[in-house]
């Protein structure tokens, strides 16, 4: 299954920024359009955490210099480091 990963007020989501699909692409929040590039599917690794690949090019989300001084978001080959992995929380 493929998901959208909207905002809090869900008139956004994650986007595969001008559809691309070679390493290092850039991650923005967009507002909803239903495209392939918006499309995520979500693979367990372990209790809490996760990976996130676009179905636009099976490419897995990133977060550039691990979050450090918020790190931008791109998709790239699978490396499992911990810059690929996510956790989701509540946000309460």
């Amino acid at each position: 299954y493929y998901y959208l990963i909207p905002d809090q007020a869900k008139t956004k989501c994650l986007d595969v920024y001008k559809l691309r699909i070679e390493n290092g692409g850039e991650i923005l929040a967009w507002e909803q359009n239903d495209g392939e590039n918006q499309k995520w599917k979500i693979e367990k690794i372990s209790d809490n955490k996760y990976y996130i690949i676009s179905k636009l090019s099976d490419k897995y989300l990133g977060m550039k210099n691990n979050g450090v001084n918020y790190g931008e978001l791109f998709i790239g080959d699978f490396n499992g480091k911990d810059n690929q992995k996510w956790i989701f929380k509540s946000p309460n």
